[in-house]
């Protein structure tokens, strides 16, 4: 839903606590905002203590920790996905952390019909993860 173009597009803050709704939850059990503004909403697998959000992508091949989703003026301006976080996930084997990259790469590339640039972490020019844009 969120990384699928272009109807990432079609999404905006009403129709994204539409589609997870709180139910009987004090607050959404899916999702929070994190601003006033509606402009940004965070996803994390462990929401609350007694409720587990699976959390995945392509095709649910791929566990996600966590998921940003950015809105401008009301509209769907870009997420940010981490499918590891080294303080949430555990360990990881370097050869997994370089498959599960190499995967959103390739969807990425496949979703914009170009080639999806590579953001290596470089910590003297703050940035501070790596992945693709």
């Amino acid at each position: 839903m969120f990384i699928n173009l272009p109807n990432a597009y079609d999404i905006t803050p009403a129709s994204l606590e539409k589609s997870f709704k709180k139910g009987t939850f004090s607050k959404n059990p899916y999702f929070s905002w994190l601003n006033e503004e509606k402009s940004r909403a965070i996803f994390k697998k462990n929401s609350a203590t007694n409720v587990f959000v699976d959390l995945t992508i392509l095709e649910k091949s791929l566990k996600v920790d966590e998921l940003v989703i950015d809105f401008e003026d009301g509209l769907f301006k870009g997420c940010t996905i981490s499918i590891f976080n080294k303080a949430d996930s555990g360990e990881l084997s370097g050869r997994e952390f370089d498959r599960r990259t190499l995967a959103v790469g390739k969807h990425i590339s496949k979703q914009l019909s170009s080639r999806a640039r590579r953001r290596t972490e470089k910590k003297s020019k703050g940035i501070l993860t790596s992945g693709y844009t």
